[in-house]
C-alpha cells in the first residue's frame, strides 16, 4: 500500500499538476536518503561514511539530469513527490523487516490490494469514470500495462522484496539511482533518442557515486582487516 497506493498516488498527482515526467522519476529518488535515515533512526542500522558520500555523489548526478529535463515544479507539486518518495521509503522498510514472508507474497498482495482504493480516489478526483477511460485503452495501452505488471511488480518488486529482506537497506536501496540512467539508456538504444552532454555527465556522476557507495566500505574493511 505505501508504495503503491502512496508513492505511485502521489507522483502521478503531481504529474497531473505541473512535474514533468523526467523531474518526477529524478525526484521520487528521495526515497534512497530517505530509506537510510528511516533504517538507521528506526532499525539502528549503520550508515558508512563512504555510503553516504556515495549517495549524495550519485544525487548530485540526478540533479545533472534534472537540468537537462528542465520543467517548472510548484511547491505543491515538489511536496507530493516527495511525500510518494517518503511512502516509497516506509515501504521499503516494510520489505526489510519482513523476511519470513516469500519475496513474492508482498509485491503479489501489493499488485492486487490497492487496485480498491486506487478505483476509489480515481473514481472521487478524475474525470471520467475509470470504466469509460478502460473502454478507450488502445492495445499498446494494454501491452504497456501487462509488461509494467509483469516486469515491474511481479519480477521487479519480487527481486527487490528478497533484496531488502536479506541485506541492510543502506546496501540496497542505492542501486535504485540506476533506474534513470537505464530509462534513459534504453530510450537511447531501443528509440534512438541522442543523450544530451547534461545526461553524459549525469550517467556517469551517477555510476561513479553507487561505486563509491558499493564498493567503498568493502574496500575499507579490507584496508582495516
Amino acid at each position: 500500500a505505501f508504495i503503491h497506493v502512496g508513492q505511485f498516488g502521489l507522483l502521478f498527482s503531481a504529474l497531473e499538476k505541473d512535474a514533468t515526467a523526467g523531474l518526477g522519476s529524478l525526484l521520487i529518488q528521495a526515497q534512497v536518503p530517505f530509506t537510510m535515515l528511516l533504517a538507521a533512526l528506526l532499525f539502528g542500522e549503520r550508515m558508512r561514511l563512504l555510503q553516504v558520500l556515495g549517495v549524495a555523489v550519485a544525487l548530485s548526478g540526478l540533479g545533472i539530469f534534472a537540468l537537462s529535463a528542465g520543467g517548472n515544479l510548484s511547491l505543491l507539486g515538489l511536496g507530493l513527490i516527495l511525500l510518494g518518495a517518503l511512502s516509497w521509503a516506509l515501504g521499503n522498510l516494510v520489505l526489510r523487516k519482513t523476511p519470513s514472508a516469500h519475496p513474492m507474497t508482498l509485491p503479489l498482495w501489493a499488485g492486487v490490494v490497492p487496485v480498491i482504493p486506487m478505483t476509489l480516489l480515481s473514481m472521487t478526483f478524475e474525470n471520467p469514470a475509470p470504466i469509460a477511460v478502460l473502454s478507450e485503452v488502445s492495445l499498446r495501452g494494454w501491452m504497456s500495462v501487462a509488461y509494467v505488471s509483469v516486469a515491474s511488480v511481479i519480477v521487479g518488486y519480487t527481486l527487490w522484496s528478497l533484496l531488502l529482506s536479506r541485506h541492510p537497506a543502506a546496501d540496497v536501496t542505492p542501486f535504485a539511482l540506476l533506474i534513470p540512467v537505464v530509462g534513459i539508456a534504453t530510450a537511447a538504444l531501443i528509440l534512438g533518442e541522442t543523450l544530451t552532454h547534461f545526461e553524459l555527465v549525469g550517467t556517469v556522476t551517477v555510476f561513479a557515486g553507487l561505486t563509491l557507495a558499493v564498493l567503498g566500505p568493502r574496500w575499507q574493511d579490507r584496508q582495516h582487516g
